[in-house]
């Protein structure tokens, strides 16, 4: 008699696990690993923005320094050189734009909060150079892509150690920005 309650018992207990922990813990488990998967998807397109961001930072100073006359040291004052200079940044703006549409932006705008600004004063500077016909560079946009800059660097250092970051830095000093 007393086998045949603990048969009972141990049939019970089967019936129990296999019915209520076994689901259970299936449940909690796809619930973590959901959570671990989102927040590797979150970090990794974050820190791709990250990278995104330092590229385009890059191009604009790239493009600032195309815009200088290498011997002189003056701004080139042809036509050609201002197209030039424009195109890019309008190129840079569409892709800061895109960016600022990912869905992941709101990751990026809680680390860099300058962004919206920086996007408002590089239209500015192309409005201005629709406007007027001589070349000339905003010094605002300099000054808010040179934040940005001086913020990813502190974020990605073994990044932005190359010769482009060193002459980027080495403009702002000659230009006396400032963090």
């Amino acid at each position: 008699m007393a086998t045949k309650k603990w048969e009972a018992e141990k049939s019970y207990m089967y019936d129990s696990i296999k019915d209520i922990y076994i689901p259970v813990s299936s449940i909690i488990l796809s619930i973590v690993v959901a959570y671990v998967t989102a927040v590797y998807a979150i970090r990794r397109e974050s820190s791709q923005g990250r990278l995104r961001m330092l590229e385009l930072v890059r191009r604009y100073f790239l493009n600032v320094v195309n815009a200088f006359d290498q011997n002189t040291k003056l701004i080139k004052n042809d036509t050609m050189a201002k197209k030039m200079y424009v195109r890019e940044l309008e190129a840079i703006l569409k892709e800061l734009g895109d960016l600022v549409a990912h869905p992941y932006f709101s990751v990026l705008i809680a680390r860099y909060p300058l962004l919206s600004k920086l996007l408002i004063q590089a239209r500015r500077e192309l409005v201005e150079h629709e406007v007027q016909s001589s070349f000339a560079i905003n010094l605002g946009t300099i000054t808010e892509f040179w934040r940005l800059h001086s913020i990813l660097s502190k974020d990605l250092p073994k990044i932005t150690n190359s010769d482009l970051d060193k002459t980027i830095i080495s403009l702002a000093n000659a230009l006396k920005l400032q963090d």
